[in-house]
């Protein structure tokens, strides 16, 4: 643990930043990373700044994909 940490509940007082990561592992050994599932930031700018980011991308990610069906 870090030296003078002072703990709230399960979280740091100290923390700025935090994500949780998911990746499926199957039983035939395939690793599946389906990426950052949750993010957090002590500064709301930031935290909004990386939601609509992700939002971007996600409409990029669907407007390439609506594309290439035809």
């Amino acid at each position: 643990m870090l030296e003078g940490a002072v703990m709230e509940g399960n979280v740091l007082k100290q923390a700025k930043e935090a994500s949780i990561s998911a990746v499926v592992t199957r039983a035939d050994g395939t690793v599946e990373h389906l990426g950052i599932i949750s993010y957090w930031h002590k500064n709301p700018l930031r935290r909004m700044a990386w939601h609509v980011k992700q939002d971007l991308k996600d409409l990029l990610q669907w407007s390439h994909e609506s594309k290439t069906r035809v």
